[in-house]
């Protein structure tokens, strides 16, 4: 067999362990994105000894470094303890909360607030930006929003979303205590 020949027979199985090499690197990459993805959505108060309220002031820091956006966050009373899984569930409404300010309002400052009353838990997440109008707010097609209604409601909780065109956005989520706390 001349070089030519040999070449041309060795070429597809290099091809091949080439083409391996770049899928495998090509699947470490996307794995490496995908758990990056997932830590910036994990709650800090399972990835660290953290609480809620402090996981909290955590998304809120990291929101207010990636926008620009001011973000003000109250808990009333401090140190609020709640079951992991309503913990999670809230930290994902803020989080999603959070995501539609940074997409859609054209804030420049939002207020956050979290507070345990006597009977329930109220998230109250308000922005300055250029507020929802109500075909939004009842859109089927707004998924976020629906993902956040959806979560309130396995709680037996409540959403209140209240636009103003031209002045901001407020989101209430309440959630009873009745059979949902510690």
């Amino acid at each position: 067999m001349d070089t030519r020949n040999k070449l041309l027979s060795i070429v597809p199985g290099c091809l091949c362990v080439l083409l391996g090499i770049i899928v495998i690197s090509g699947w470490y990459t996307q794995t490496l994105n995908l758990i990056q993805i997932h830590s910036s959505f994990a709650p800090m108060q399972y990835n660290t000894a953290l609480g809620f309220c402090e996981a909290l002031q955590w998304q809120a820091d990291r929101f207010m470094e990636s926008t620009d956006i001011k973000c003000k966050l109250n808990i009333t009373p401090e140190g609020i303890k709640l079951v992991p899984e309503l913990s999670t569930d809230l930290f994902r409404m803020f989080q999603e909360a959070l995501t539609n300010i940074s997409r859609h309002s054209q804030a420049s400052n939002v207020r956050v607030d979290f507070v345990e009353n006597k009977s329930d838990y109220e998230l109250k997440v308000q922005d300055d930006g250029v507020g929802i109008d109500r075909t939004r707010i009842v859109n089927s097609n707004s998924l976020g929003l629906l993902g956040i209604r959806e979560r309130a409601l396995i709680w037996n909780g409540h959403v209140d979303i209240n636009g103003v065109v031209g002045e901001g956005t407020q989101l209430t989520v309440r959630i009873p205590k009745v059979n949902n706390d510690k």
